[in-house]
This record gives C-alpha cells, sequence and structure tokens, in this order.
C-alpha cells in the first residue's frame, strides 16, 4: 500500500537541488524537462524511499527561482504595486466592488507616477539641472563633466534616457512573463460569463488580457509623466506655444489614462464588445507621438538655465500625487464604510471591511519611502 502513496516535495523561491529535496546524493529525473522536472532516488544507491516505504519524489521549477539581488530588487520596486493590488481584493462584500477597484486602481497608477518621479529627481533634478552646471559639483566627475557641453534641452534628453530606459525594461519583464507563461486564452464556460471573483472560476487565472491592457496604460502613464516633465521644466525657459501644446496634451494622455482604468470594461474584459482592444493600440502611438515631439522641443535654442533651484514644475508634481493619493485614500475609506454597512449581517469582511484603505496607505507610503528620488521636492 505505502508504495501507491507517493510524497511529493516542492521548493520555495529559494530554490534548492533536487539531491537536498530528497536528502539522497543520487537522483534521476522520471518526467519533465531540466527546467520543470520530478526527481527520485536513483535505485541502488542507498535508501530510496521514506518511511513506511513511501516513495519520495521532487518538484524542482528552475524558473521559479531567483536570488537574493533579484528578489531584493523585486521587493523594492514592486512591493508597493503588490499591496495596491491586494488592496482592490480586500473590498466589503456590499455593492458590486467597481468603484473600490476603479479607486485602487488609480492609486495604483499614482504609484507609477512616484516611481517614474523619482528617477526624475535623481537624473533629470539633480544630475542635469541642478549638478551640471555648478562647476564644483563636477569637478573631477569625468563622468558627469561632459554633459556641461551639451546645451539645456539634450542635456535633459540625455539624462531622460534614463526613467526612459528603465520603464522599457519594466514593460519588457512583464510582457516576457505574459509571453512565456499566459500565451492562450482560457475558456470561460459554454455560457461565455466572465469568470468573476471566484478563484475556481473558469479562466480566472488566465489574466493576461486585462493585465496586458493594465500594463500598457501604466507604460503610458509612466511616459506621460517623464514627457510632462522635461517639457514644463523647458517651457518656463522659452514661452513657446509649443510648449504649451505639448504640455496640454501629455495632461490630456494622462487624464484618458485614468477614465480607462476607471472604467467597468477593465473589470470584465471578456464580457460583451471588448472595445478596450482597439484603445490600447491608438494609446501606444499617442505616447510614441507625445514623445518624440517632446524631445524635437527639447533641441530647440533657449537661454541658458540660472545657477539654483531645482527643477521646474518637480515640486509642483510631486506635491500634487502626494494631495491626490490623499483624496484617493479618504474616499477608498468613505466607501468602503458604506460598503460594509450595506452588507448583509452575516457577511464578515476582513478587517471590517477597511481592508481596501488600509493596504491602500500601506502601499502609497512605501512607495513614498522606497522610491527616495522624490524626497526634495522642495529643492
Amino acid at each position: 500500500m505505502s508504495r501507491d502513496v507517493v510524497e511529493l516535495r516542492v521548493h520555495g523561491v529559494t530554490g534548492v537541488r533536487a539531491e537536498e529535496l530528497l536528502d539522497h546524493p543520487v537522483v534521476v529525473r522520471v518526467a519533465g524537462d531540466r527546467d520543470a522536472g520530478f526527481y527520485r532516488p536513483r535505485p541502488g544507491f542507498g535508501v530510496t524511499s521514506g518511511p513506511g516505504g513511501v516513495v519520495i519524489e521532487a518538484y524542482q521549477w528552475r524558473n521559479l527561482t531567483a536570488s537574493t539581488v533579484s528578489r531584493t530588487l523585486s521587493l523594492i520596486f514592486l512591493l508597493p504595486f503588490m499591496f495596491s493590488n491586494l488592496a482592490a481584493w480586500l473590498r466589503p462584500p456590499g455593492g458590486n466592488g467597481d468603484t473600490v477597484k476603479a479607486l485602487c486602481r488609480v492609486l495604483g497608477a499614482t504609484i507609477t507616477v512616484i516611481f517614474v518621479l523619482s528617477i526624475i529627481g535623481v537624473t533629470v533634478d539633480l544630475v542635469g539641472w541642478q549638478c551640471v552646471q555648478y562647476r564644483p559639483c563636477t569637478a573631477g566627475r569625468g563622468y558627469l563633466g561632459w554633459l556641461a557641453a551639451f546645451p539645456i534641452g539634450p542635456r535633459l534628453v540625455v539624462l531622460a534616457v534614463f526613467p526612459a530606459a528603465t520603464i522599457r525594461l519594466i514593460w519588457w519583464v512583464g510582457s516576457r512573463s505574459a509571453r512565456s507563461y499566459e500565451a492562450f486564452e482560457s475558456t470561460y464556460g459554454t455560457s461565455g460569463a466572465p469568470p468573476g471573483d471566484r478563484l475556481d472560476a473558469p479562466g480566472f487565472w488566465s489574466g493576461e488580457t486585462l493585465v496586458g491592457r493594465l500594463r500598457s496604460i501604466h507604460v503610458a502613464i509612466a511616459y506621460g509623466t517623464l514627457d510632462v516633465s522635461v517639457v514644463v521644466a523647458l517651457f518656463t525657459l522659452d514661452r513657446r506655444p509649443v510648449g504649451v501644446a505639448l504640455i496640454v496634451a501629455a495632461v490630456l494622455l494622462l487624464a484618458v489614462c485614468v477614465v480607462l482604468l476607471c472604467l467597468p470594461a477593465l473589470s470584465a474584459p471578456h464580457s460583451g464588445w471588448d472595445w478596450t482592444r482597439s484603445v490600447i493600440r491608438p494609446l501606444r502611438v499617442a505616447v510614441a507621438a507625445i514623445t518624440v515631439l517632446s524631445i524635437g522641443y527639447a533641441a530647440l535654442p533657449r537661454p541658458p538655465v540660472p545657477q539654483g533651484g531645482a527643477l521646474p514644475g518637480f515640486a509642483l508634481s510631486v506635491n500634487s500625487v502626494i494631495l491626490g493619493q490623499a483624496a484617493l485614500l479618504v474616499a477608498l475609506a468613505v466607501i468602503t464604510v458604506w460598503q460594509q454597512r450595506a452588507a448583509p449581517p452575516s457577511a464578515r469582511a476582513f478587517f471590517r471591511g477597511l481592508g481596501a484603505p488600509v493596504f491602500g496607505a500601506i502601499a502609497a507610503g512605501l512607495a513614498g519611502d522606497l522610491y527616495p528620488g522624490v524626497r526634495h521636492p522642495a529643492g
């Protein structure tokens, strides 16, 4: 009877070898491949079974493991977003939850803005706007001194490559996971109804349709934030009408992204006519067009930057985002309390129904602590 029982051992995210999992020096793969395989002790090399003769087997997925550095970086960059996503699932049982979802998604968008502003604060503001033109700051630092030969517009564009490349890298990492493990569409039953919130609902775990579009919206918000920051700073030097047009276009782009995050179609992408697919592509084109035009605007000649002071508009951007986060958290708390009171008496909610605003506040607080570039908005 013991031979009919298999004790399966699975490693954690730290990852250990199959030999360690099985506590046996010699193992053999019985199924799978080198990326994801099942291993058992090789017969004829010592004890090959567990207590009572139970067959022991180890499952090893090499793509699940990560190094300490990778886990630390993931924690730094993704922890605020993790709490923001978790907040959306901690809504009270009363109501349909669309309003709480929308608020949590907009809160996540503000975290994206804070993340981009933190990189802008270090590269474009501290280095490009303040340090490079101040000779004592670049003295003995050849890696910064060469930037002083550039006019202010091209200099900011060069330094804006760092936040732009970071955005592109995160975009690539997110889409790479989707291409590798979610490149299929799950069925939603014969009725075609959306999966709902149940973990055992058909297609619940096939979230690439929704996640892919949310990812595109967040990327648009990130590049829009970068465009606004650079164009506003340069506009203070020349006051050209084209600068006003670019600022208005970038702000409208950000507003469209916020509206898209609040629409119910993103909560149920598999129900009804899927119009969001036709919106995402023009959104990407608009982002690319505004970014290219912003680069062209930065190349125009303009007066030199007076020494002293922070990047114009940076402090206003940071303070506005923080104020917006506070307003979102207050609205989230009010709505969750109201929905919790409307819930049936038998319904039990985590943290008395306040899980969404509490975890949303944790996400916003972590974003301010983990992204240090936003800590000097006053210059």
